[in-house]
């Protein structure tokens, strides 16, 4: 029952923040590739994530940029509890790069933005293989999962730029191993220090997984 339960929340995320939110000219940004694989770098090949040992899968439609905004802005109102979401960031202003005005500036440029695909070619990264929101839906459905090999699977928008050295990204990862089950989903604040860039701080969303 808690498997069904947790499949169900999954993939409900997933489809709330595959929804369509246009940013112009963000998707062409020439840092975007280099923002992606920095913080890929950083994370999935390095945090103690338990399943390292299973495949690595990238969920084919990217994240809205309007999921790294949620997440930002729920963490900033959070910002001066102690507890919660904002526990990951320190509280200076580095680490808060949008107030509340400019937060709802941004939310009105993507919230028309349409979503696209991400590709092998996106991923300086050997032996990775993708997977469909539909393939995830049909594999819940006839509970394929049960079968299936195990696969550590993320879900990640496309960097919302701040500045030339600046952009959030919505990052959520799993493994098909336990139902789908969610082990980390947060916005992450890229910055760019002496060409490289580097994660700044992430912001949680309070929901609980």
């Amino acid at each position: 029952m808690r498997v069904g339960f947790t499949l169900s929340i999954f993939l409900s995320c997933l489809l709330i923040n595959c929804k369509s939110v246009q940013v112009q000219d963000q998707n062409n940004h020439t840092d975007e590739f280099a923002v992606v694989n920095s913080f890929l770098s950083q994370t999935v090949f390095v945090e103690n994530y338990y399943f390292n040992k299973f495949p690595l899968v990238y969920i084919k439609e990217s994240s809205g940029k309007a999921a790294a905004l949620s997440a930002y802005k729920y963490a900033f109102n959070e910002r001066n509890w102690k507890i919660g979401s904002s526990h990951h960031v320190r509280q200076d202003t580095e680490q808060w790069p949008l107030d509340s005005l400019q937060i709802e500036k941004f939310f009105q440029i993507v919230n028309d933005e349409k979503t696209d695909e991400w590709k092998h070619s996106d991923f300086a990264i050997e032996n990775i293989d993708s997977i469909s929101l539909g393939s995830i839906r049909e594999s819940i459905k006839k509970e394929k999962y049960l079968v299936e090999p195990a696969k550590k699977i993320f879900f990640l928008s496309r960097p919302l730029f701040l500045d030339e050295k600046k952009a959030i990204m919505f990052f959520y990862i799993g493994s098909s191993e336990l139902g789908f089950n969610t082990f980390d989903r947060f916005a992450v604040l890229m910055v760019k220090l002496d060409g490289r860039w580097e994660i700044g701080s992430r912001y949680y969303d309070g929901v609980m997984f």
